[in-house]
């Protein structure tokens, strides 16, 4: 408990030594908290001492500290819905990775499913190419929306107006412009 503790506490403070604040000069160790660019990852940082494992996460409107469950269910119109895989992970972990995963234990225990329908967190673009193949089913979700700070702002380009020369290694805006750096 004591260590749990100190890892809480070392999130966001920091011993320090040396002179104190101005308004609390202190010849000894004082207690500093960290600037915001010094904290580590969320997903590192223990959101609850009386549970270590328990991450904060926020989903649309809803913050929570916690786990998450990602839940498979057998939705066919003429049987009953039977929950098939419920894997926990800690809340920092995004859907798509836990997809293939859930994929090979309903093959290893012959519950998957032809068709598997998800909803667009669950889904990317290598899970689609790869998922019949791999496992022998079709997988079905709606396409991610597109995000970014261009979408919310009038006036700012997608990717689809540029075009890249790989070869020259250059890329060429919608004015004409050329880029002048590249990086891989």
């Amino acid at each position: 408990m004591i260590t749990t503790l100190r890892q809480t506490w070392q999130r966001h403070d920091e011993r320090a030594t040396g002179p104190g604040p101005a308004h609390r000069p202190s010849p000894l160790s004082h207690v500093r908290l960290k600037r915001n660019q010094e904290l580590p990852p969320a997903a590192e940082a223990i959101a609850s001492p009386d549970d270590p494992e328990a991450r904060y996460r926020q989903q649309c409107d809803t913050p929570w500290t916690g786990s998450r469950v990602h839940v498979s269910e057998t939705c066919e119109p003429t049987t009953s819905h039977l929950l098939t895989q419920v894997p926990t992970t800690t809340a920092t972990v995004y859907e798509a990775p836990c997809t293939e995963p859930i994929h090979q234990a309903l093959g290893a225990t012959d519950l998957a499913p032809q068709e598997h329908f998800v909803d667009g967190a669950s889904i990317s673009a290598p899970l689609l190419a790869t998922s019949c193949d791999d496992h022998g089913l079709t997988l079905r979700g709606p396409p991610r929306p597109i995000q970014g700070w261009h979408v919310q702002t009038d006036g700012a380009y997608d990717r689809s107006p540029f075009t890249v020369a790989w070869a020259q290694r250059q890329a060429r805006c919608p004015q004409g412009k050329v880029s002048t750096g590249w990086r891989e």
